[in-house]
């Protein structure tokens, strides 16, 4: 025990964030919606896009947004760190972001995992175990930590769903 008492008034959070993720099936308008942050009075908009779709977006030219395709997993954490730490990124001044979508990172990234479980095993269809969970997770927060907590700017992800 310190011996400190507790201040709720140093606690209180310091600016307005708003965390939102939009799940739905494929043809839904997630990622309109989620560009709509444009307009939203919260700053420049970051468009991360993992699903190569953000050219039909009206504005993804940089006109209304500047968005980011995304082809590989791999590329999503160094774009994310490029644009809350590296001076270039900085310099935007991004007020919100979009990651547009989990699935779309997600899906390829768990079958990285499946697929090195495969080669380890030798099973062709591998489950993965709890310590192969926890590696996952670990990654799944290298993402979501920089980008919702670190940021402190607001976020939406979207998601895709079966229909």
């Amino acid at each position: 025990m310190t011996g400190k008492r507790f201040n709720p008034a140093a606690h209180r959070p310091k600016t307005q964030r708003l965390r939102v993720g939009v799940r739905g099936a494929a043809g839904t308008r997630k990622s309109t919606f989620a560009a709509s942050l444009a307009e939203a009075g919260l700053g420049k908009l970051c468009f991360f896009d993992t699903e190569l779709k953000s050219c039909h977006l009206p504005g993804s030219d940089g006109a209304r947004f500047d968005a980011y395709e995304l082809a590989e997993p791999d590329e999503l954490p160094d774009a994310i760190r490029w644009a809350l730490q590296e001076p270039e990124g900085q310099q935007q001044n991004y007020g919100c972001y979009s990651l547009d979508s989990w699935n779309g990172w997600f899906g390829p990234m768990y079958a990285q995992f499946l697929q090195a479980k495969r080669e380890k095993t030798g099973d062709p269809y591998p489950e993965l175990d709890g310590d192969d969970l926890q590696r996952l997770q670990v990654v799944c927060g290298e993402i979501l930590r920089p980008l919702c907590i670190d940021s402190k700017a607001c976020v939406v992800i979207t998601d895709t769903i079966a229909g």
